[in-house]
């Protein structure tokens, strides 16, 4: 029997209809509700101009992913359609390709439009990812403080009205596995607050307090705080099931906390952090069964003197297999290309040629430190580990 034909005989996928002596054929809603899945916003749209039988499937659907980059009435009308036909969503998925102009119309046409949207989404919804350009979308997010049933939540260059906003949103979520927080600004906060207070009473104050929490995102782009001004234990010290970590301003303190509290943790990245040291990678490393390792700008200093009186370059394979010697659970591991390298400058004589950027012996040797650290790698841990350069 054909293909074609077994599908349209297969009794559990299509119904047969009879008008006027011809017999024609219907897919059942939960296969169309699939095919759905597989297309655009836009495509769904159009499709459901076709048959009624067609838009009365989308009900149905639980994931819709919604790219906002038309114009300011097409993308309020998007909103409106998905309001009005989706009732039962369980991933949510928003992104703006573009930054909108805030003082515009169409901003706050868009802003009440995604309000309305998640009102009607809120209390089946489990996943929900938010990619933006910054706009004022302040309040926006509102009715998400009342899913206590979301599983994961990403924001992504969301520009919050106050800190209540988010305060708001991350309170009562015992369900929730992962969280991302990626670049976000505040049009306003209180004046008294200063940044670490602000995360120290706030934000990780919040966050630690997600008990269930399996994977966590914090990149703030570009925030510093003061040496030890963050009191890491108020982030950490109830996250015992986490088990990824990707953040942009950890520390020394904080990468301790990490080990003392998160004996689940898997996958580190700290590509980002500029404020922690070697020994403090060691430690969780010790601690924590490891198995994805990214530390590209991770502070470590050769400097040491060898048997001749001069300080040592270059320490990277030394490193590497000092790390893959403490964690037997280590499979990736990521560095910088000059991870164990001293600064030239910081231990160069003026009149040493050895230390001269443009010494080609210094240059020619590059690679093969590259070479070394990728085989101490794969000798200390007996091939287990795959050392890779950022």
């Amino acid at each position: 029997m054909p293909a074609t034909e077994a599908l349209i005989t297969h009794q559990q996928e299509v119904t047969r209809r009879s008008f006027g002596g011809d017999e024609q054929f219907f897919l059942q809603r939960d296969v169309l509700s699939t095919i759905f899945t597989y297309l655009t916003f836009p495509e769904i749209a159009s499709c459901c101009r076709v048959s009624k039988v067609w838009a009365q499937c989308l009900p149905d659907m639980d994931h819709i992913i919604m790219e906002l980059g038309k114009r300011g009435a097409v993308r309020v009308a998007m909103l409106e359609f998905a309001t009005k036909y989706f009732r039962n969503l369980a991933t949510i998925e928003i992104i703006f390709p573009n930054r909108l102009d805030a003082l515009h119309a169409s901003c706050t046409g868009t802003r009440l439009a995604i309000r309305d949207l998640l009102s009607k989404n809120y209390r089946q919804l489990q996943h929900f990812y938010f990619e933006g350009r910054y706009n004022v979308l302040g309040f926006t997010l509102e009715p998400l403080g009342n899913a206590t049933n979301l599983r994961s939540l990403t924001l992504d260059r969301y520009r919050f009205a106050c800190l209540d906003e988010l305060m708001t949103l991350l309170d009562d979520k015992p369900n929730l596995r992962s969280f991302a927080c990626k670049n976000l600004k505040f049009c306003s906060f209180h004046n008294a607050l200063s940044l670490h207070d602000l995360y120290n009473s706030f934000i990780h104050f919040r966050i630690g307090n997600m008990h269930n929490l399996r994977e966590l995102t914090l990149l703030l782009d570009d925030i510093h705080f003061a040496e030890d001004s963050l009191d890491w234990s108020i982030l950490f010290s109830k996250l015992v099931k986490l088990e990824r970590l990707e953040i942009d301003y950890l520390d020394d303190t904080g990468t301790l906390a990490l080990a003392q509290y998160c004996p689940n943790l898997r996958f580190l990245d700290l590509d980002l952090c500029y404020n922690v040291s070697f020994p403090s990678v060691l430690e969780v490393l010790t601690r924590c069964p490891i198995e994805t390792l990214k530390i590209f700008n991770v502070v470590v200093r050769a400097g040491q003197i060898d048997p001749n009186g001069r300080h040592c370059m270059y320490r990277g394979p030394e490193y590497v297999r000092e790390m893959c010697q403490k964690s037997d659970t280590l499979i990736h591991l990521k560095v910088s290309p000059y991870f164990g390298e001293a600064s030239y400058y910081e231990y160069m004589d003026e009149d040493d040629e050895h230390y001269d950027d443009n010494n080609e012996h210094v240059n020619n040797n590059e690679h093969d430190n590259w070479a070394m650290m990728v085989q101490a790698a794969l000798d200390a841990s007996e091939g287990r580990v795959n050392l890779t350069f950022g």
